[in-house]
């Protein structure tokens, strides 16, 4: 599980991260298991759909993803499991969001990369 509680990298200083990944193992596994946690084509796009930071609910999720019901909430709950979004109930309805609003930077970053294998 990811943990909330973690100090978020300063934005600007460069190769931080990197230094801090490299130097940090524990760090490095913590940040392994928050990408394998994402590491599905539905739960990333989950999550890039909750990165507005506006909470939406499962059938709202689905129109917008193309996806079944079924699969989404079993990616959602996937998700909810590693500590990434959360639910809340109201009328009659799961509402969902994004536990790190840092993840739309992560989103942002994937989004840019260039040297995906398909060559895109």
């Amino acid at each position: 599980r990811y943990s909330k509680e973690e100090p978020v990298a300063e934005i600007g200083a460069p190769h931080s991260g990197a230094d801090k990944l490299l130097q940090d193992k524990e760090l490095a596994e913590r940040r392994a298991a928050l990408l394998g946690a994402l590491g599905h084509p539905v739960r990333l796009r989950l999550v890039a759909a909750l990165c507005g930071g506006e909470e939406r609910t499962v059938t709202e999720l689905c129109e917008l993803l193309d996806v079944p019901q079924p699969t989404a909430s079993r990616q959602l709950s996937w998700l909810r499991l590693h500590g990434l979004v959360q639910a809340r109930h109201a009328g009659g309805f799961r509402w969902y969001s994004l536990t790190l609003p840092q993840l739309a930077n992560l989103m942002d970053c994937l989004a840019s990369c260039r040297r995906d294998p398909g060559g895109r």
